[in-house]
């Protein structure tokens, strides 16, 4: 019927021209006016043009085609479409309407014909978006109508439906006719299906003259039809519906007959009657329906209704008006609902017992058959009685027990009722309702905490007759909430007029912060009058109210609303538009008034506001704020003014604004004026500072389709928090900007800033296919932008031209550190395959001022030249660059030693597919030259490699000399290269690289040939030194990995320097094998000592280097000329990880061994303290490097070394001999050296065979002594020698590492050392020696004690009385002792006295301060006399 409908109505539309209106009418528009014209010319074109115009709308666009006989009686359309911005969703084709126009005169519509060849309607159409409605309230109005419509014959041959509007796609026919005239109406539709079983037959008719009402409705189609599909039967089964009757409606009756698969699902009868009824009965009418519904509904709504459901009822008429409804019964499995029901004239109830309920049989909870999620109750009970004739009060209960579904339950929901009905008059009815729900639970912890676990309500309704309707007693409350009030209704010809009160209360905010999704807090109080007029549009609407402590989670709002806010608004709508009047919105910190008329055309908005403190919104403003705004409209065009002031920032501003409910363009001219910008830091989300004052004009579309922007004042010291920007935007600036961007186009039209710092202008226009844009201008001070640049001026000019997709660019900057002059053209740079041609020209005269950038220490000067083409991806290039350069560093010390001095590179290079050209590359400094040229790309291409070093001395100390490489580099098949390079280098160093890799390296095949000396290695192994040869055949086979490297190291006359360790090995022979990432290791070497070391083994060239290492010493010496020499044999084996964790284990036996207790020179002077270099000169310090005398301190941050497990068992069962400091000993024994490298642990020692200890002609016995080894595998001595001297027992214990044994003396009694001493030795006390005596005594200490005699030299030296005692040695080693003695103020004597008793006196004469007349004399015949002059300075 829907595209019946329309075609009726566009016809209608068409033709009529009964509607009066104040522009010319649609039939004055065709018959009327200068447009007549047209319609002659142009009939059809015109007509169509017309009621496309009439008939399309907001979201509805007509189109007709082949309109012809709008002047005639039959009019014909080819094609008729309505459609959306979705696309059509109507078409109608070969449309015609045959009527009669002259009928219309007679106030009928006539249609002789209808019909359409095909109406395809593939889905409904979309709604329309909501728009705003008119401001002003149109008022109540009733539809008119025509009297009398025929149609004689509709005919539709095809209708198409989209699935989008039944659920199936449909082709079906219509035909039919309708009439209404006089009193006597008929109607006839015929539906057939065109695709499967399925029809619609309607047939109806009444007569107004003889009552006969003749209704004939029949539905039949095939499964998954319309209907099944449009209700959603389970299983879509074949389905019929028939309702058939035909009689006076005096005694009318009706069957009604539902079958889906062929079996009865509803039947039932409607009959009136108006014979044998009882006294005062007018007619009754009798409804019975019954039937096996369940299966038309899903499965799990099928026991709600069981096999059996039925309904009945009878209602009777009387001819005082009365209305009965008698034996009213509706039976399900789950449900039940009967009583009775009579109405007074008028519609009063005179009776009503009325009860049901909705349960379960076997006390389960019932699924309810309701659409959505799953509702479940337990319980629904209903009960209303009221009998007039008993009294005038009534009772009801309405009550759900279990109420359970998604998001909703509830363990009680009741509602109560109660009051009164009189039928007298004035009739007066009036109800005590009461509304309570327990249990609440919503689903949802944030609306539970809201509206909490119990709601309750209660309502008050009054009607009397004549009176309006009152509601009052209005109460529903929460455990935080609360509303109350009352309103009354009035009935009027236009509609009800409602009018009333209501307050609402929320204690606590709080607990409506998850419904809100944010923090709020606070309690308010809200009280509305209201006045309304629903079918008219009208309203009246005044809300008033405080809030208390309002919190809304947004820190601005919230220090605004703090405190005590007022609130008092009004809203009105009437015939004049609507008015929204904010009377007082106030708060401690603020107060809002405004107001707003809503006309059409002609609408206003006015509103003033004020802040007590800026600070509120802005933190780093202080003051009052205070802002006006007003806007008037004219014919929807919008004139505004705002002005607003604060503390340090005025704006103001005025304009226009248009299409504000479509797409707005908002016009302004106004100022601003900020004193400091870091006021509005937090608002721009970034660091603003400085002033500006400017004026400025824009205008914007609300889409951004459209912006313009004017500026034209002043700025101080902006800053926008970018460090380069900020530095140009120093001082006072002046602003002229004019911008614009109009959908793809920027224009900037002769716009600057003009600074101290820098001068910027721009001009130009730019779209997506043209424009070009010019900017220059002049920085003052380029350091203030780049970092350690001159403090000189740059000054630039750049043109950017678009022609098309391509970009062309010039630019020029010039300065005492930066000259740059580039051109060129960037093709399509958004494209498949952007490409860049051009030029540069450029000088950078230091580059030390892009340290910063390049975040490393530059140097020097470079001048580039380059012209050329590329594509961005590098497939094709054509490129000439020419490069000089002066003392350029990059930090880099390798690096920068082949950069000192000059530089100068040319490259000329080309790619054009696959092969890469290079016709120049060359490369010279004073210590590289480079060169590059050939080809590379297509099979057989070759690029020839050649390169020089002058000299290696500045990267390999010790060598000096060239080195060079040279070869050539072969394009071969399958997508590799070919090499072939040579190298050779000081000291016979060569090398041969041959084979083929893949192009990015990720596959090689290469053989490595050569030697070297070893000496290029000394760098790293100071002060350690190698000498000799190293020869390597070495091949690289897949990936560059050391698993895939193989070959062979070989050396034969390697020599190895450990100054150290005081060893040097010579010639070593070496075999290293290397495959799958491990090398095996077989080597020999002399000791120069003495003996013969070799190693056997395996090493891993990955993880932690497991190593698999035999160690052989035979015969090798090992001494330290101070301390020991001894001969070993023996094995060492290393096995596991040498990155930490390899056991250190083996047997060495010990030959003959001699260790020597140094016996170090002594004196007066003592020790040679410890020499501390100040401003220590560089070649000095590497000299005591290289001689190992700096103690190297380890970084507190770095980790200690790797740690070895030992197991060393160490035999030696005698020759173990120990000397010195009158020392003469033998020892035998065995070691085990157990622990770790950084913990020696050792078991057992070598003990005493035999030995005695003399001290000038003393001989003592040794009663014990023990040698062991400790972790720096020096020995570690314990000897102790007793004898008895008179009544004293005398021991002396020499304890310690053997290069610097600690010697004591003890006895028994306990007395000083250099008391036990002379005991031991003279066998009296000290005080009593003779000068000789006491020299011998110096001898023995001397022997015994080396450095550690001093303390007891000085006790015998103040215990003679001397003034000099001392111990000295010759060049040979032997000791003397020396006494001295002042014999007069200037007069001094010596005697010296050797271990062979020699003797030589000397004696000194002091004549003056400066001179001195000495002499000696000597058993030996030598004698010497002189005058000596000494100046000390």
């Amino acid at each position: 019927m829907k595209p019946l409908a329309l075609t009726l109505a566009a016809a209608t539309l068409a033709v009529t021209p009964l509607a009066a209106q104040e522009a010319p009418g649609l039939f004055d528009r065709i018959f009327g006016g200068s447009d007549t014209e047209d319609a002659t010319e142009d009939p059809g074109g015109f007509l169509e043009r017309l009621i496309e115009d009439n008939l399309s709308g907001e979201g509805r666009d007509v189109e007709i085609t082949g309109f012809s006989g709008a002047l005639g009686g039959r009019g014909t359309i080819e094609t008729f479409t309505i459609s959306d911005p979705d696309g059509v969703w109507l078409t109608l084709t070969d449309v015609v309407i045959d009527w009669n126009r002259g009928a219309l005169l007679r106030g009928r519509i006539e249609v002789a014909e209808l019909s359409a060849q095909s109406i395809a309607l593939p889905r409904l159409p979309t709604p329309a978006e909501d728009t705003a409605p008119a401001p002003e309230a149109s008022g109540f109005q009733l539809p008119e109508l025509p009297v009398s419509v025929s149609i004689a014959g509709i005919d539709i041959t095809r209708i198409d439906i989209g699935a989008p509007v039944f659920g199936v796609e449909t082709a079906a026919s219509l035909s039919g006719a309708f009439k209404l005239d006089g009193g006597d109406g008929s109607a006839q539709l015929d539906i057939q299906r065109l695709k499967g079983d399925g029809a619609l037959i309607f047939d109806a008719g009444y007569s107004n003259a003889t009552d006969i009402l003749a209704l004939d409705l029949s539905l039949t189609e095939a499964s998954d039809g319309i209907v099944a599909n449009l209700i959603n039967l389970p299983g879509k089964p074949p389905l019929t519906f028939a309702i058939k009757g035909e009689a006076p409606l005096s005694d009318y009756a009706a069957d009604i007959q539902l079958a889906t698969d062929g079996q009865d699902r509803l039947t039932g009868r409607i009959s009136t009657s108006t014979t044998n009824l009882d006294a005062g009965e007018t007619r009754q009418t009798r409804a019975t329906l019954q039937g096996d519904i369940a299966p038309l509904f899903d499965t799990a709504y099928q026991p709600f209704f069981g096999p059996d459901v039925a309904l009945s009822a009878i209602v009777t008429n009387f001819d005082d008006g009365r209305t009965d409804i008698s034996d009213l019964a509706v039976t399900a499995d789950s449900l039940t609902l009967a009583g009775r029901i009579s109405l007074a004239q008028g519609g009063l109830p005179r009776e009503i017992n009325v009860s049901g309920q909705v349960a379960s049989r076997t006390d389960e909870a019932v699924l309810l058959p309701l659409a959505g999620p799953e509702t479940r109750v337990d319980t629904v009970n209903l009960d209303v009685s009221f009998d007039a004739a008993r009294d005038d009060l009534w009772t009801g209960r309405f009550e759900i027990a279990g109420l359970d579904r998604p998001g909703f339950s509830a363990e009680f929901l009741t509602l109560d009722g109660s009051g009164q009905i009189v039928a007298t008059a004035p009739q007066n009815v009036t109800a005590a309702l009461r509304f309570d729900a327990t249990a609440l639970d919503l689903g949802n912890p944030d609306a539970e905490q809201a509206l909490g676990e119990r709601v309750t309500g209660s309502l008050d309704i009054d009607w009397t007759s004549g009176a309006p309707l009152r509601f009052t007693a209005l109460d529903v409350r929460g455990e935080s909430y609360g509303l109350n009030g009352n309103a009354t209704v009035n009935f009027t010809e236009n509609g009800p007029k409602i009018a009333g009160r209501a307050v609402t209360q929320a204690t606590d905010l709080s607990a409506f912060s998850g419904i809100a999704a944010r923090r709020l807090g606070g309690a308010a109080e809200l009280t509305t009058e209201f006045a309304v007029e629903p079918l008219a549009g009208f309203f009246d609407v005044t809300a008033s109210g405080e809030t208390r402590d309002l919190i809304v989670s947004q820190p601005q709002a919230d220090a605004i609303l703090e405190g005590a806010v007022e609130l008092a608004i009004r809203a009105r709508r009437n015939t004049n538009g609507t008015f929204l009047n904010i009377e007082r919105l106030t708060s401690p910190s603020a107060e809002i008034t405004g107001q707003a008329s809503l006309r059409t055309g002609a609408s206003t908005v006015d509103i003033d506001a004020r802040l007590a403190d800026a600070a509120l919104v802005l933190p780093e403003v202080t003051g009052p704020v205070r802002v006006v705004a007003n806007a008037a409209e004219a014919d929807g065009r919008w004139e505004w003014t705002f002005d607003s002031s604060f503390d340090r920032t005025i704006l103001t501003a005025n304009g226009t604004a248009v299409d504000i409910f479509g797409t707005p363009v908002i016009a302004a001219t106004g100022r601003l004026a900020a004193d400091e910008l870091a006021d509005f830091s937090d608002l721009a989300r970034r660091p603003l500072a400085g002033s500006i004052d400017t004026a400025f004009t824009t205008e914007i579309v609300a889409d951004l389709s459209r912006v313009t922007l004017n500026l034209d004042g002043t700025a101080s010291d902006l800053t926008v928090g970018q460090p380069q920007a900020d530095a140009l935007l120093t001082g006072d600036l002046k602003l002229l900007i004019d911008a614009a961007i109009a959908g793809d186009v920027l224009t900037l039209r002769q716009s600057s800033i003009d600074g101290p710092a820098a001068t910027i202008t721009a001009d130009g226009t730019l779209s997506t296919s043209t424009g070009a844009m010019r900017a220059a201008g002049r920085i003052t001070d380029l350091s203030t932008i780049l970092v350690g640049a001159p403090n000189a001026p740059l000054t630039f000019d750049t043109t950017t031209e678009r022609v098309g997709d391509d970009w062309r660019f010039d630019i020029v900057s010039n300065s005492p550190a930066i000259n740059l002059t580039t051109s060129g053209l960037l093709r399509d740079p958004t494209g498949a395959s952007p490409s860049l041609e051009g030029s540069i020209d450029g000088a950078l005269a230091d580059l030390s001022i892009f340290s910063s950038l390049a975040q490393r220490p530059l140097e020097g000067a470079i001048n580039i030249a380059a012209t050329g083409r590329s594509s961005f991806d590098l497939s094709s290039f054509d490129v000439t660059t020419a490069l000089t350069g002066t003392n350029v560093a990059t930090g880099i010390a390798e690096l920068d030693t082949i950069l000192a001095g000059s530089l100068s590179a040319d490259i000329k290079a080309a790619r054009d597919g696959d092969a890469i050209n290079i016709e120049t590359a060359n490369i010279t400094t004073n210590q590289l030259t480079a060169s590059a040229s050939g080809a590379l790309g297509t099979v057989g291409s070759a690029i020839d490699i050649d390169a020089r070093l002058a000299n290696v001395a500045p990267f390999v100390p010790g060598f000096s000399g060239a080195a060079s490489v040279a070869g050539r580099l072969t394009q071969a098949e399958n997508n590799r290269i070919a090499v072939a390079l040579s190298a050779a280098g000081p000291g016979g160093a060569r090398a041969t690289i041959d084979g083929n890799t893949a192009i990015d390296a990720s596959d090689l095949d290469l053989s490595i040939d050569g030697a070297a000396p070893l000496g290029l290695l000394n760098r790293f192994l100071e002060p350690r030194s190698l000498a000799g040869d190293v020869a390597f055949a070495l091949r690289l086979t897949g990936a560059p990995a050391l698993d895939n490297l193989s070959g062979r190291v070989t050396s034969s006359n390697a020599r190895l320097v450990a100054p150290a360790v005081g060893i040097t090995l010579d010639n070593t022979t070496l075999n290293l094998t290397l495959a799958d990432a491990r090398a095996t290791l077989s080597a020999a070497t002399n000791v120069s000592s003495g003996g013969r070391i070799g190693a056997e083994g395996g090493l891993s060239l990955l993880g932690d280097f497991d190593a698999d290492l035999d160690i052989r010493l035979n015969d090798v010496v090992l001494s330290d000329p101070r301390l020991y020499e001894t001969q070993i044999n023996g094995t060492v084996s290393v096995n596991g990880p040498l990155a930490g964790g390899a056991r250190i284990s083996g047997d060495l036996a010990l030959d003959e061994t001699n260790v020597r207790i140094p016996s170090s020179g002594f004196g007066g002077a003592g020790a040679i303290p410890e020499i501390i270099h100040i401003n220590e000169p560089p070649p000095v310090r590497r000299t005591r490097d290289r001689a190992g005398l700096l103690e190297k301190e380890a970084d507190a941050g770095s980790k200690a070394g790797p740690v070895f497990p030992l197991d060393i068992a160490i035999a030696a069962p005698n020759r173990l001999f120990v000397r010195g400091r009158g020392l003469d000993s033998e020892f035998g024994g065995s070691l085990r050296i157990g622990g770790t490298t950084a913990n020696v642990i050792p078991q057992g020692a070598f003990n005493l065979i035999r030995g005695r200890l003399d001290i000038l002609g003393q001989r003592l016995a040794l009663e014990e002594a023990t040698v062991t080894i400790q972790g720096s595998f020096i020995p570690v001595l314990r000897i102790r020698a007793t004898t008895d001297a008179d009544d004293v027992s005398v021991a002396v214990i020499v304890a310690g590492p053997a290069d610097n044994p600690e010697i004591t003396f003890t006895s028994d009694p306990d007395l000083p050392q250099e008391e036990v001493l002379a005991r031991l030795l003279f066998g009296r006390e000290l005080e009593s020696l003779s000068p000789i005596q006491a020299g011998r005594l110096a001898l023995a200490v001397r022997t015994l004690a080396g450095q550690g005699g001093e303390g007891i030299i000085s006790n015998v030296r103040d215990g003679a009385g001397l003034a000099d005692f001392d111990v000295t040695s010759d060049e040979d080693g032997n000791a003397a002792v020396r006494a001295g003695a002042y014999l007069g103020e200037d007069i001094y004597t010596d005697v010296t006295v050797n271990a062979t008793g020699e003797t030589e006196v000397n004696l000194n004469l002091d004549l003056t301060d400066s001179v001195t007349l000495k002499g000696s004399t000597a058993t030996d015949g030598d004698t010497s006399v002189g005058v000596f002059f000494e100046r000390d300075y």
